[in-house]
């Protein structure tokens, strides 16, 4: 009798289990690869685009839902499959280096030392982050190279919710009264994360060059224990700077939405 009672928790435990990962989303990537040469002479510049995207696999409505909103957050298009809104993105990039950037080159192709102004590249890679047990956290890293003296790499969050797959909003976007408040704690942390005495300092050092605090952004990921505030470069200091990530307690931030 013990034994049977044993082995029937066990497979109440099995049949849980299973259930919970029958649940969860499921992820597979779709691609777009594309390249094109500036003209047909030997080491001519090229335009190089690579796009690995992320999908939710299946036809749940938590799938359908994420994927659609990746689309229109991260491609800017809807009412396509996440595989033909990439391939569409591809194809419009080289496209307008054929036609925009191409006739240019052709102009200084005798010059042999702007050559490297026109290999061009953009590249979009995803994967998931360490966030919340309800939430999944979508990265999207972004590089490109259009000209000029550098490349701009860019980092791109958004969180989900596991069950409905709608995006999590930024609560303090519309509000100004949140806003003002998450903006001092902010101010705090990136202070204290420079070891900066004051805002002058901050200045200094080269940052918040035109204001006095740091806003929320709504480029954020929803961790466990923290939100963490993501500022690509230029934003809130110079492109040596790199991204500058600024994390909060959570609770501290959930307080103030609450307040």
């Amino acid at each position: 009798m013990r034994t049977r009672r044993l082995c029937l928790l066990l497979m109440a435990a099995l049949l849980a289990s299973c259930g919970k990962k029958a649940d969860e989303l499921a992820f597979d990537t779709v691609k777009a690869e594309r390249q094109v040469a500036a003209d047909n002479t030997p080491n001519a510049p090229t335009c190089k685009v690579s796009m690995h995207v992320l999908h939710a696999k299946g036809e749940s409505e938590a799938a359908k839902t994420l994927n659609n909103e990746v689309m229109e957050w991260l491609v800017g298009m809807e009412q396509l499959s996440l595989q033909q809104a990439v391939d569409s993105l591809a194809n419009d990039y080289v496209a307008s280096y054929r036609r925009d950037i191409v006739p240019l080159y052709r102009e200084d192709a005798a010059d042999p030392s702007k050559k490297s102004w026109y290999d061009y590249h953009y590249n979009i890679e995803t994967s998931l982050g360490e966030g919340d047990d309800d939430v999944i956290v979508y990265l999207a890293d972004i590089d490109y190279y259009e000209g000029g003296a550098h490349g701009v790499a860019l980092r791109l969050a958004a969180n989900f919710d596991k069950k409905t797959g709608e995006r999590l909003p930024a609560k303090w976007e519309n509000a100004p009264h949140v806003s003002k408040k998450l903006s001092k704690l902010l101010t705090e942390a990136l202070m204290d994360k420079l070891d900066a005495k004051n805002l002058d300092e901050l200045h200094e050092k080269g940052y918040l060059y035109d204001t006095d605090e740091l806003a929320p952004s709504k480029n954020f990921i929803w961790g466990d224990d923290e939100v963490t505030f993501i500022y690509n470069v230029y934003e809130i200091a110079p492109y040596a700077a790199g991204r500058i990530e600024v994390a909060l307690d959570r609770s501290d931030v959930e307080k103030i939405l609450e307040e």
